[in-house]
């Protein structure tokens, strides 16, 4: 995959990515495509202040989940889950905080990875 952005302000803002790999046959039938083990669920409330609610969903228990929050920087702020899940929904909640202190208001996001699915969701802080 590649992104191009043309603004001149250096601005590229990405809401909601999910990249699923697959393989076609060779014949072109797409009847064979896995449909993704993990779903990320919209954030609420967003923009958020003081917590916001994360959940997602198993559907093929097996793989390594993990959880985590990220500045538009790339730095991990936070990681909220990580280990084995069985098969149906998982709320956690988020207050914000990075290693017990507060964050500033601003954009970041949250990475649902395990396996081969990564899904990705801005979420946006508010003081």
């Amino acid at each position: 995959m590649r992104i191009l952005n043309n603004n001149q302000a250096g601005h590229l803002i990405i809401d909601d990515l999910t990249v699923t790999p697959f393989t076609s046959s060779a014949t072109g039938d797409l009847s064979t495509f896995i449909p993704s083990s993990l779903s990320l669920n919209p954030a609420y409330p967003n923009p958020f202040n003081p917590e916001v609610h994360l959940s997602f969903e198993v559907s093929i228990p097996g793989n390594e989940l993990s959880l985590e929050i990220f500045n538009l920087r790339g730095e991990r702020m936070a990681t909220l889950a990580h280990g084995y899940f069985p098969a149906g929904t998982h709320r956690l909640s988020w207050s914000g905080e990075d290693g017990g202190r507060g964050i500033p208001a601003g954009i970041y996001l949250v990475r649902l990875s395990g396996g081969d699915d990564v899904q990705f969701q801005r979420i946006t802080f508010l003081k």
